[in-house]
């Protein structure tokens, strides 16, 4: 038993780097599951006895219904070892999965390295070094170095030796490229081109299969948070009872927002993540303007501030979040701005300093030429000139570039590391026109992806328009003619009809849930379109104000 589970997770604990050793971590899960056996025994043993034995006084230690509590006793403990058998796997699969989001960028690295002449291995281990821009390849080339000096091995033995142990199947296959291309020999920077070519394909893929998920997660939302809200209201409309308007508030209140968070969540897992956040700050920031919202909300719905309007608490809820989402919109979408213009620039950026290098500039030079001759935006050309201010102080473009990355997105501080590199190797100009190539592939592709994605907000956008309108409808053609006609004929003594008496109240509860619906819809277009909650909030801010127009006009009551 301990040989075969030591067996089996060997890989798995290699490739996640928890620090056991198979067989010691066999031994480990081993002890658990005896003690889970012998806690579960004595917990059986202990209920059956106390059943068993009659005693009234002992019989009060156990519940009125004791198999809950029971089966959550016994099965606590083998979850946990079942947790630790699984442990491993699990961490293997989060890295394998970070590996292959990062290997198209790894694999540009290793070509223009290639291309500046450097041998394959040579170019593969400078990677070791790229812990912040690629955290999960890095980490696995600093074990392969390890490995290298424990077994006195050469860096092609050590890389072949961890390939064949590792658990991600794309990692593998482009180790042993690269082990096959340096003992092969030949056109060496054809074959990484072709690998290239190959890894930048299943990146256009992976974004196609987003785009069929997201669809998916497009009608979700659309049964979640607009026909599902629908039928709760409708149903609730029929029968006004105490408990049935209890029901919808707890509806509105707690199960939406806990569906939107899971779906945010759900999400999130589907989309690449890159290893930075340069939204952080913004998110910090937008946590300040909740308790704004929150007062707005309060001042209105207890009379601080005097709206005359009907449906109070809806009007409070809409607002309090319209002056929420107002502010953190504007937040937000000053920093996207700026995000985009960068990345947006890159391209013409790389083509154009490979044109100057072509034409006999250094690196450098091109830079600083660019920066005077060339306009490519008003946030580019900032970055730009900063960068050759600080090159004409004597800095070094690579200490330069580690400052600024934390502060740039990803991609555009993988090219510029990359242009670092090739200066500090002195390469040659075709590896500037190999960088200028790979960004051109890349912002292809990407760009190419985010308009597929860009169609999901529209989706959100027919939800809430679908959830404000149909409410609407609903409580002015079914609602409200159901309540004059039981009122009329009695039938609400009789079968509990809703009475006009009840209208408002009902009213006031749907149009609360079609507020927070629109904030909801909002947040998920943004974040089903562009991976990030905060492009939600101009489509909340958005929708808020359709529904809150919507219920100023409707006129139910």
């Amino acid at each position: 038993m301990r040989g075969r589970i030591a067996g089996s997770l060997e890989r798995f604990l290699y490739v996640s780097q928890m620090g056991y050793a198979p067989a010691d971590y066999a031994d480990k899960l081993l002890k658990r599951a005896y003690i889970a056996a012998a806690l579960t025994a004595f917990l059986l043993a202990f209920t059956l006895y106390l059943l068993l034995s009659g005693d009234a006084v002992l019989l009060l230690l156990l519940p009125m219904n004791p198999l809950p509590l029971l089966t959550a006793a016994v099965f606590a403990p083998w979850g946990y070892v079942a947790f630790s058998y699984l442990r491993p796997r699990l961490r293997a699969l989060r890295i394998s999965r970070g590996l292959s989001r990062e290997l198209p960028y790894a694999c540009a690295y290793a070509t223009s390295y290639v291309a500046a002449g450097l041998p394959p291995r040579r170019a593969l281990m400078m990677l070791a070094e790229k812990s912040r821009l690629l955290p999960y390849t890095s980490r696995e080339l600093q074990r392969v170095e390890k490995l290298r000096q424990l077994f006195g091995l050469d860096d092609l033995e050590a890389l072949e030796r961890d390939a064949k142990l590792h658990t991600s199947r794309e990692w593998r296959d482009f180790v042993l490229s690269v082990v096959a291309a340096e003992r092969g020999g030949g056109d060496v920077l054809a074959v990484f081109r072709d690998m290239l070519r190959g890894h930048f394909a299943e990146l256009r893929a992976f974004y196609e299969r987003l785009s069929r998920k997201m669809s998916m997660v497009a009608e979700a939302v659309v049964v979640l948070f607009a026909v599902m809200p629908l039928l709760m209201y409708v149903l609730v409309s029929v029968s006004a009872t105490p408990e049935a308007m209890e029901s919808a508030r707890l509806f509105t209140f707690v199960l939406q927002p806990a569906l939107s968070v899971a779906m945010l969540f759900g999400i999130d897992a589907m989309y690449p993540r890159e290893p930075f956040n340069l939204y952080r700050k913004s998110y910090l920031r937008t946590a300040l303007y909740v308790p704004v919202g929150v007062a707005v909300a309060l001042s209105l719905l207890f009379g601080l501030i005097t709206v005359d309007v009907p449906y109070v608490l809806a009007w409070s809820v809409g607002l309090g979040l319209l002056a929420f989402t107002g502010m953190a919109m504007v937040d937000f979408e000053r920093e996207r701005i700026v995000q985009a213009s960068v990345l947006n620039a890159l391209p013409a950026f790389t083509r154009d300093l490979a044109e100057e290098v072509k034409k006999g500039k250094s690196p450098l030079q091109a830079i600083a030429y660019l920066s005077e001759a060339r306009s490519y935006n008003r946030w580019f050309d900032r970055l730009l000139r900063y960068v050759s201010n600080s090159l004409l102080t004597g800095r070094r473009l690579k200490k330069v570039v580690e400052e600024l990355a934390p502060k740039l997105p990803w991609r555009v501080a993988l090219i510029f590391d990359i242009l670092s590199d090739a200066e500090d190797i002195g390469a040659r100009r075709e590896v500037f026109e190999e960088v200028a190539s790979i960004t051109r592939q890349v912002n292809a592709i990407v760009s190419s992806a985010r308009k597929a994605l860009n169609v999901y907000k529209f989706i959100g956008a027919f939800a809430a328009v679908l959830s404000i309108g149909m409410s609407t409808y609903v409580l002015r053609s079914v609602v409200v003619p159901i309540s004059r006609i039981a009122y009329e004929s009695g039938a609400w003594e009789m079968i509990g009809l809703i009475t006009p008496e009840q209208v408002p109240q009902l009213a006031d509860t749907v149009y609360v849930g079609t507020v927070i619906s629109a904030f909801i819809l909002g947040l998920l277009s943004g974040k089903m379109s562009e991976n990030h909650v905060g492009a939600g909030f101009k489509w909340s801010f958005t929708f808020l104000l359709l529904a809150l127009s919507t219920i100023l006009f409707s006129a139910v009551v």
